[in-house]
């Protein structure tokens, strides 16, 4: 066992390759933004070397990370006033127990690329202009040449499809 309770910079860096991707993924999972997983991905790493950590591989690791990081998002929630639903962090647990925990979420992010790769090229233009540019419903129908409430319908109809998509291919 390797006690980390002040690792050594390359111990810090491998545990930091290791499990970065993952944690921040995670963050994404619970409903972080982008900027917000940053930060707590961050903050969970601090938390390792601020306080007595035992190294007992990596499963028990990322599990702490990822126990960590819940708790950080919690507070920044708290710290904003919001609510959080636990069923929904609870169900996010296991989620990523069950299907990402092993590969820190490598195969369903795999899986997910391949089914936007089989989307009407509209769809995938819509869909990235959601999630990676972030525009709004407005922006998105002006850019494709849809009404508000087509945009509304694409979305209705493009998000169980990926859903079903990446289902199936996690299930090969």
């Amino acid at each position: 066992m390797i006690r980390l309770s002040a690792p050594a910079p390359t111990d810090l860096a491998s545990l930091i390759r290791r499990h970065q991707k993952g944690l921040w993924r995670y963050l994404r999972l619970l409903g972080c933004d982008e900027s917000l997983a940053d930060d707590l991905t961050q903050e969970a790493f601090v938390v390792v070397l601020s306080k007595d950590f035992d190294h007992r591989g990596d499963g028990a690791t990322a599990s702490y990370l990822r126990i960590t990081a819940r708790g950080l998002f919690l507070r920044s929630l708290a710290a904003r006033a919001r609510s959080v639903d636990m069923e929904n962090a609870e169900h996010a647990d296991a989620l990523w127990d069950a299907s990402a925990g092993v590969d820190e979420g490598e195969a369903q992010l795999d899986a997910l690329r391949a089914c936007v790769d089989q989307l009407e090229e509209r769809d995938a233009r819509a869909l990235n202009m959601l999630y990676r540019d972030e525009l709004s419903y407005e922006a998105i129908a002006h850019k494709i040449e849809l009404t508000r409430e087509g945009v509304k319908a694409l979305f209705r109809r493009v998000k169980p499809w990926l859903k079903e998509c990446v289902e199936r291919r996690m299930r090969r």
